[in-house]
C-alpha cells in the first residue's frame, strides 16, 4: 500500500525521495570554507629595517552540517584565527 493507498501515490513518494538524494549526491562532498592568507612585517623604528616577518595560511570550515556557514562568518573567524596565529608567533620568536 502507498501513502495514500494507491500505487500513484507511492511512485510520487519514491520520485521525491530520489530528486532528493540525487540532490544531495550532486552536492556531495562540496564543504563551505573560508580561506585567508596573511602577511605581516614588522619594522625598527630607528632604520626602517624588517625586523621579523611571517605569513600564515588559514583554512576555516562550518564546525558541524548545522553550524552557521554564512560567508561572513567564516571569514571573520578565519581572520581571527590568522590574526591570532601571527600574533603568538610574534611574541615567541620575533622580539630581539
Amino acid at each position: 500500500m502507498g501513502i495514500s493507498g494507491g500505487s500513484g501515490a507511492n511512485v510520487i513518494a519514491w520520485a521525491g525521495a530520489g530528486a532528493a538524494l540525487g540532490d544531495m549526491a550532486t552536492h556531495g562532498g562540496r564543504v563551505d570554507q573560508a580561506v585567508v592568507q596573511m602577511r605581516i612585517w614588522v619594522q625598527s623604528a630607528y632604520d626602517a629595517s624588517v625586523v621579523w616577518t611571517n605569513r600564515v595560511d588559514v583554512k576555516v570550515s562550518p564546525e558541524s552540517v548545522l553550524a552557521d556557514n554564512q560567508y561572513d562568518t567564516l571569514f571573520e573567524h578565519a581572520i581571527r584565527k590568522a590574526t591570532t596565529a601571527l600574533m603568538d608567533n610574534f611574541v615567541l620568536y620575533g622580539l630581539p
